[in-house]
């Protein structure tokens, strides 16, 4: 039955709306203004008599080439809000003094940029004087650790990607592709652009990526950060992107590897990494600045470490069902197996794994003084390769899947200056991103993908000599080589999947600052849609077709014909279906077999509001909505840094939730030949509802304080909310009918009943200059985080319907803490050279690193863990060493030379040694034992016990830059992982190495198999898995290793 709750939900939800603008209003009204996350930092000094240290009041302080300016109180005090981040040159001018240019002058994102002016009397100083200025050695603004990436910093470092740069940084660590900031999970951080949240609820990462040379700033707070930023649980990261000047610049970089290659060139591989990137900003009239950053990329092969070998005289032993596509060559009566005389995998690259992607990233500024509107446009799309398991499909890559995803953000400021002390602006934001899944022949025509007379005609078409099917819709078997399955050609390789995530957004802002308070309120407002559609099983529906509905299989024969072109056909079979009075019959077809997930979509793909497919309101699209309110005091009394501030965040995530009787015990009601849950019967009986809206409150409070005149000290204290990631708690009701059945081991399950996770945390830090060029500062931290995700069992009510047993789920459960100490040494730059040290001894403890780490419990019904433990991705010891040299402008011959060198280590992360049984993996799989579906493994001592090895990688970029007829041309290298040091980032659970996965030398494990398959069985075992770690990266994902050394040569023109 559909549910009739759709009038009733909707109250429910603008309820809600209204309840949280109510609580916004208070909140707005109690401090006079609302404000967004900044996008912009401050600047402040005070003008002197540069002789007597008189306050000179009046004086005109002004930002060159903008309309930025003020002027000075009656002690001389000044200050210019909301100055976006990037590099400015102040003019200060007072009658009978000499006029002042302060160059070079840096603005961070929330921070204050301090300056101290002492003017000469014109009597002693007639020409206009010019000063440099040096970013300050040490912070005394910030209130926490702040860590800040500019342009320059992203130009020098021996990295491509910003994200390893964000993971350079302090209480940061990039384990296995993840971001975990002080210990999170990856889906705990916040990611900010403009000043506007950019974090997916959905997914937990960030929404939209740009492009490197796009970014004025990156700001890191790994913690302690002010009430303005929300949406996480652990840090935050604001990217700032760069203006367009008062004269036009371009730029163009082109940055490649030579190509994909199965031979070594200087020492490295070729994985077709290439790079274009084309920037240009300047002036639109007298006031338009646009800024705007286009780039293409492509990449052929994932850089990771892979032999080659090759395999002769290859017999398929039909093991795999591979007898049915055997042939009597000979004509004697029998069927000789199929045999592939040799096998080549090539080294160094895999077949079939490219990526294109490009970008474009705008801003727009127009400044109509009191008024600026700044636009900004973030675009990228891309196409991506799926080698799926490589040396197993090596025989059928031109059907492996293929990946399209298209990301736009739109965003649109208005600030208005109200007075020299007051302004506000107010912020509209878009964002959709969209990503389909699909065969690369058939694309979005899924109902063709297992189609034998379609699959045929598409490989005569192409000239590819595919293996016939059995039968309409039985894709063709593996070959079994030796135990070991290869693809077919022509085998259906994928199924179908697409997905829409976006929001449309509304935030406003006004700052006050008074003589002491700067005075901040703000609010956000983002509405959040999300769709889905995942469809599998694609051959079995092929076959019901074929031999229980005549009907449809005839819109075939008109396919194969050519009467009905392929992006008709689904469109023909739905009608061919409702005119037999069939369309519902279709619709269960689907359902039944396909394992598939939908809500915003019906059973065909089809875009739907709800109500159209058998789901009901379960397969709606979801709309999640997010409200938050803040007030921030910035206290600057003398040298006294106070940021108190409260913050209250909104979650409504619109899910459902399943009722449960007094005990505690799920009521039910699965309709099987709908393949649904139903919401509630056609007595009006309710079995499911709509998931509850939750509010928090969370306080933060933060100073700053000099200990000497060159040590300051902080101390922060603050608690956070934050929604887990919401993919797993949005789920169609056929996904929800097949997790609840009682067939299948669902180690993805669904979410339920969540909560917004909490954390506090504490947070001390002394920053301290030592000598006129070098400081260090010191942080040290203990973060505390309740509710994360954990795999539960959920019994059933003896009334419930169609089911039995119970299911798992996920629910708030897990908690964990973090704590450690984070030290950063800086020499700034002295002839020539420049060095940072970064470090952080961190010990991350918690009852489960992942959602499914109490899965082996939870199956055989024993307690849930409580006990806290040494985190998955736990690393001890992590830091960088950062050399950077740059040869004086009078360097000669060498003048434009740089080099800067980046090592990195880290002691390892924990992990728990395990033995087990070889459960349902096959003899291709060995004994590997994974995290996906840990039912067999035991373990064999405390968890996480051991320790993976140290890890050290060393980085190089070296350039020259010249002057050619006006163009700056720079040539450069860049060599990741100079030293080709092959880091062990992941070991094999049952023996602790990677050499040996404990399968072989293990008789109890291997005998029978290797005893049945010979000597060839263990060759290839070696080769595929040993040497490749096929099995691992198949069943646990990732890799044991970090990548090879890679080398790129550059190319860039200034102009």
């Amino acid at each position: 039955m559909k549910s009739t709750f759709g009038k009733e939900i909707y109250m429910i939800k603008v309820q809600g709306v209204f309840r949280v603008l109510t609580v916004l209003s208070v909140l707005l009204a109690l401090s006079l203004v609302p404000v967004q996350a900044s996008t912009g930092g401050k600047i402040a000094g005070v003008v002197t008599d540069a002789n007597t240290g008189d306050a000179l009041p009046s004086a005109n302080i002004i930002v060159v080439d903008s309309e930025m300016g003020t002027t000075a109180d009656e002690k001389g005090r000044f200050f210019i809000l909301n100055v976006p981040t990037g590099t400015y040159t102040l003019r200060v001018t007072y009658i009978g003094y000499a006029p002042i240019q302060i160059q070079d002058l840096i603005v961070s994102t929330g921070l204050t940029s301090s300056v101290d002016i002492g003017m000469a009397s014109a009597k002693i100083q007639v020409d206009e004087m010019i000063i440099k200025a040096e970013r300050p050695i040490i912070d005394k603004n910030a209130t926490n650790a702040v860590r800040i990436i500019n342009a320059d910093d992203l130009e020098a470092l021996p990295l491509r990607s910003s994200e390893e740069v964000v993971a350079l940084q302090p209480g940061v660590i990039l384990q296995d592709g993840d971001l975990h900031v002080r210990g999170s999970r990856v889906d705990e951080i916040a990611y900010y652009i403009e000043g506007t949240s950019t974090r997916n609820p959905i997914t937990g990462g960030s929404a939209a990526e740009l492009v490197d040379e796009a970014i004025e700033e990156i700001q890191v707070q790994a913690g302690g950060f002010n009430a303005e930023y929300g949406g996480a649980t652990a840090g935050v990261i604001i990217r700032q992107l760069r203006t367009g000047g008062t004269a036009w610049e371009f730029e163009l970089v082109s940055e490649n590897d030579g190509g994909v290659s199965t031979s070594e060139n200087l020492g490295a591989y070729g994985y077709g990494e290439k790079i274009t990137v084309f920037t240009a900003g300047g002036p639109l009239g007298g006031k338009v600045r646009l800024f705007t950053a286009l780039s293409k990329g492509e990449a052929g092969s994932p850089p990771m470490y892979w032999d080659g070998f090759e395999l002769n005289n290859l017999v398929d032993t039909g093991d795999r069902g591979g007898g049915v596509h055997w042939q009597d060559a000979d004509e004697d009566g029998e069927k000789e197996p199929d045999k592939v005389d040799t096998l080549i995998v090539n080294p160094g690259t895999i077949a079939h794994a490219g990526a294109q992607i490009t970008r474009a990233n705008t801003t727009m500024l127009l400044d109509l003084n009191p008024i600026t509107l700044k636009l900004t446009h973030i675009l990228a799309s891309g196409n991506a390769d799926s080698p799926g398991t490589p040396i197993r499909n090596i025989l059928n890559t031109h059907r492996l899947a293929e990946s399209d995803f298209q990301q736009n953000m739109l965003s649109l400021k208005a600030t208005h200056v109200l007075s020299a002390n007051t302004i506000y602006d107010v912020t509209l934001s878009y964002l959709k991103n969209e990503y389909e899944s699909y065969d690369p022949y058939f694309e979005d025509n899924f109902m063709l993908y297992s189609d034998s007379t379609a699959v045929s005609q598409m490989g005569e078409a192409k000239k590819l000599d595919f293996a016939s099917f059995s039968r309409a819709g039985s894709a063709p078997r593996d070959y079994d080589f030796n135990g070991f399955p290869f693809t077919r050609p022509g085998a259906t390789m994928t199924g179908y999947g697409k997905q829409s995530d976006g929001y449309k957004g509304v935030s406003g802002s006004i700052t006050n600052q008074g003589k002491v308070h700067q005075l901040k309120a703000g609010f956000d407002f983002q509405s959040w849609q999300t769709r889905r559609y995942s469809i599998g099983g694609l051959g079995s529906i092929r076959n019901q077709i074929n031999l229980s509905h005549p009907e449809l299989e005839a819109v075939y024969d008109r396919y194969y014909s050519g009467e009905v072109k392929a992006d008709k056909l689904l469109s023909e079979l739905i009608s061919a279906a409702e005119a037999a009075g069939k369309y519902e019959e279709l619709q269960r077809l689907i359902r039944q077999n396909s394992r598939g997930d939908f809500f915003g979509f019906d059973e065909f793909g089809r875009e739907q509001e709800g109500g159209k497919s058998l789901g009901g309101d379960l397969e709606a699209p979801r709309s999640p909505q997010f409200a938050s309110a803040y007030l921030q005091d910035k206290i600057e009394y003398k040298d006294l840094i106070v940021n108190a501030g409260l913050r209250l965040d909104y979650f409504d995530i619109d899910s459902w939730d399943i009722v449960k009787d007094d005990e505690g015990r799920a009521l039910l009601n699965r309709d099987e030949q709908n393949y649904t849950l139903l919401i509630s019967d056609d007595k009006g009986k309710t079995y499911m509802t709509r998931s509850k809206s939750h509010a928090k409150i969370s306080p933060r409070l933060g100073f700053s304080f000099p200990v000497s005149d060159r040590t300051v000290m902080h101390i922060q204290y603050g608690k956070f909310a934050q929604m887990p990631a919401l993919r797993s708690s949005l789920t169609g009701g056929a996904r929800l009918a097949l997790e609840t059945g009682g067939q299948n081991f669902i180690n993805a399950p669904t979410a339920f009943n969540l909560e917004p996770m909490m954390t506090t945390q504490y947070e001390i830090g002394l920053e301290r200059q030592f000598t006129d060029l070098a400081s260090f500062d010191i942080t040290g931290f203990y973060r505390d985080v309740r509710g994360q995700m954990q795999l539960r069992n959920q019994d059933l009510s003896p009334s419930s319907i169609g089911a039995s047993g119970g299911y798992n789920y996920l629910q708030n459960g897990d908690f964990a803490t973090t704590k450690g100490i984070e030290f950063v040494l800086k020499i700034r730059r002295s002839k020539g050279f420049r060095t940072e040290i970064n470090y952080t001894l961190q010990d991350a403890r918690g009852t489960g690193s992942s959602t499914l780490s109490a899965v082996a419990g939870v199956e055989v019904r024993t307690n849930l863990p409580t006990l806290e433990q040494p985190l998955d991705f736990n690393q001890k010891h992590t830091g960088s060493v950062l050399l950077d040299y740059k040869v004086p402008v009078s360097g000669g011959v060498f003048s434009g030379v740089y080099a800067s060198v980046l090592t990195s280590f880290s002691s390892g992360h924990n992990y728990t040694l395990v033995g087990g049984s070889l459960g349902q993996r096959g003899p291709e799989d060995g004994a590997v034992m994974d995290d996906f579906d840990p039912r067999s493994r035991k373990p064999l001592e405390s968890v996480n016990a051991s320790t993976t090895p140290w890890t050290y990688e060393t980085n190089l970029k070296i350039g020259k830059k010249m002057s050619l007829r006006g163009t700056n041309v720079t040539l450069y290298l860049r060599a990741m992982n100079l030293f080709n040091r092959k880091n062990v980032i992941n070991v094999y659970r049952r023996t602790g190495n990677t050499s040996d996965d404990g399968f072989l030398n293990s008789p109890e494990l291997s005998q029978q198999i290797v005893a049945a398959r010979g000597e060839e069985y263990v060759d290839m075992f070696e080769k595929i898995n040993l040497q490749n770690r096929q099995h691992y990266s198949t069943n646990q994902g990732g890799d044991l290793f970090d990548e090879p050394r890679q080398v790129r040569i550059g190319l860039s023109l200034d102009f």
